[in-house]
């Protein structure tokens, strides 16, 4: 039986990379360190700010927001949780159930947007009358929302649960593709303007899947163990998320120093996002950000609906009210 590197108690995990073994205790301690220090390194937030933190009932977004809270008293940080229903049937349906129960335990109030209440439709109609798959539509629907309750209630940054499992395949599978540009927004931290479009953040960059598993259980918090099921596990995505794991099995820490490699190149070419930022434009129906003069979800939800659902969904995330954790 391992035992802690810190105590000598029974562990409950073994991180390689870092050489050491730990019990629940120091566990708890080291992923929530590791995500101070990931904030501090790159910048993430400064004290003070408010952070919107999406929470889908994951255990990649149930880890971030406990792991925000514990840490928020000592950097000042204001935590305001948004969970967007689906509208995906049982799936969505557990999903909040799940953010409820975590709300509660965590003492925070957290936001609930009904996608179908707010827009007219949900995920799969809106992915039906499109002909687009749903995974296209759910990710251009989820952006469009927190950048636009971020703007709505004025909030410093959006905070998101991608962890390095998550980003590092999309990094390398866009470098084979030779899409540098692709790959760099995948750094720690995509800068905002003020009013238009809000900064985004991943504070679990630094931090495994496996690691956000082991936390969440430890901290006894219920997470959603079940796939969306419009989950897809086969193509390029899987092939090299296969690698990287294999890789890093032999290798401990490879991921994390290419991600730090990326991380470094994507703030060495701050002007290439600067640049990219200045090609956008305002919507003209919603008045948020576009490559052209009305922006993706206006346009999605123009084609199935018959008008843009932009200026509806800010006016119900001005009157939206949290929902109380006691």
């Amino acid at each position: 039986m391992a035992k802690c590197s810190k105590c000598g108690s029974k562990a409950v995990i073994k991180i390689p990379y870092a050489r050491m073994n730990l019990c629940e205790k120091h566990f708890i301690e080291y992923f929530e360190g590791r995500v101070a220090a990931t904030i501090e390194k790159y910048g993430l937030l400064r004290e003070g700010e408010s952070v919107l933190v999406a929470v889908s009932g994951g255990k990649d977004s149930v880890a971030l927001l406990s792991a925000l809270t514990a840490i928020a008293p000592e950097l000042r940080l204001k935590i305001i949780p948004l969970h967007i229903h689906l509208g995906l049937g049982e799936y969505s349906d557990e999903s909040l159930s799940v953010v409820k129960e975590v709300s509660r335990k965590l003492g925070v109030n957290t936001y609930i947007l009904n996608l179908e209440e707010a827009v007219g439709a949900a995920i799969p109609e809106l992915s039906a009358k499109s002909n687009r798959p749903p995974c296209a539509v759910c990710g251009l629907v989820k952006r469009y929302v927190l950048n636009a309750a971020a703007i709505e209630w004025g909030v410093d940054a959006v905070a998101t649960g991608h962890h390095i499992d998550d980003l590092a395949p999309y990094a390398l599978k866009n470098m084979l593709l030779g899409d540098m540009s692709a790959a760099l927004k995948l750094a720690p931290v995509t800068t905002g303007e003020e009013g238009y479009l809000a900064r985004r953040v991943r504070p679990l960059y630094e931090v495994t899947e496996r690691e956000c598993l082991i936390y969440v259980i430890v901290k006894g918090l219920p997470f959603v163990r079940t796939l969306c099921p419009n989950t897809f596990l086969g193509g390029m995505d899987a092939l090299i998320r296969k690698f990287l794991y294999e890789l890093d099995l032999r290798h401990p820490g490879v991921k994390l120093r290419f991600m730090r490699s990326l991380a470094k190149t994507a703030t060495g070419r701050s002007t290439d996002q600067a640049r990219i930022q200045a090609e956008l434009t305002r919507c003209k129906y919603c008045g948020l950000p576009s490559r052209s003069d009305v922006c993706g979800f206006c346009r999605l939800t123009e084609r199935v609906l018959g008008s843009p659902a932009g200026p509806r969904v800010r006016e119900v995330l001005r009157r939206l009210q949290p929902l109380h954790a006691k």
